[in-house]
């Protein structure tokens, strides 16, 4: 506060707002490195506000032992992509990427399903309460939508932390699997945009993206009818099995069966 007081002393404008920035100093490590994750959300709409999550993702590791005796070095605190690719010269700092499917299975098996899930849920509720707080302020038409891609950080106690979000986040693959997971992504975007009108706007799940908002929470499946909602568990699906081919399948089956109904 004395600080900000002395800035404020030199400055024209009393008015001024600060962003207060928090050092997670102690992250969880991936073979003693430091690793964040890219998370997909899809909003087609903020009023009502209507939100998807994607599945797939990654977890973006650097290439160097984590130590906060090296604070000028930045391929061992900063984990994006285009920063860890500036290490190929030496192949030995460069970071690479899991995705969010291999991540998912190796804390499972560090730290037991149920406390892997309330993390994975906790980051959901993230999004959603990120998303909320810019609901009246976000002007959008009516035949828009935005791809976000939303960058956490997970602490040595799984507590996630939201580090920022990126509007229309670069899709440009690194590696083969990180094509066929933006390129499949994409494709899901369209599958949900429904511009040949296909679905019937009841489906909670489309290709590899999950309905986790719909003007409200929208829970699993199977735990709708718990009485205790705060305890339940968003309908997102971040890191499962995305069997995407077999989910559009069943969407084309429902499709040609409610066509038939229809004539009938």
């Amino acid at each position: 506060m004395e600080w900000r007081e002395q800035q404020r002393a030199q400055c024209e404008e009393q008015d001024r707002f600060w962003l207060i920035q928090r050092y997670i100093e102690k992250p969880y490590l991936i073979g003693g490195c430091k690793f964040d994750l890219r998370i997909f959300v899809l909003v087609t709409s903020y009023q009502p506000l209507r939100a998807w999550m994607a599945r797939d993702g990654f977890a973006r590791i650097a290439g160097s032992q984590y130590s906060l005796s090296s604070l000028q070095d930045n391929l061992v605190h900063l984990t994006n992509s285009a920063l860890q690719i500036s290490a190929a010269g030496d192949p030995c700092r460069q970071g690479c990427k899991w995705s969010i499917h291999k991540l998912r299975h190796f804390l499972t098996a560090r730290h037991g399903a149920s406390m892997v899930s309330a993390t994975f849920d906790l980051m959901a509720r993230q999004v959603v309460s990120s998303l909320c707080s810019v609901q009246s302020s976000v002007v959008q038409s009516n035949h828009s939508f935005e791809l976000y891609g939303y960058d956490i950080l997970l602490d040595e106690k799984l507590t996630p932390w939201l580090l920022e979000v990126n509007a229309s986040p670069t899709l440009l693959p690194t590696s083969l699997e990180d094509y066929q997971l933006k390129y499949n992504m994409i494709e899901d975007v369209f599958n949900i945009l429904d511009m040949e009108h296909r679905l019937t706007g009841m489906e909670l799940r489309v290709g590899g993206f999950d309905l986790m908002w719909n003007d409200g929470p929208v829970y699993k499946p199977f735990l709708q009818n718990i009485a205790n909602a705060k305890d339940v568990e968003l309908n997102s699906f971040l890191g499962c099995l995305n069997d995407r081919d077999e989910n559009l399948k069943q969407l084309q089956i429902l499709k040609t069966l409610v066509s038939r109904c229809t004539h009938d």
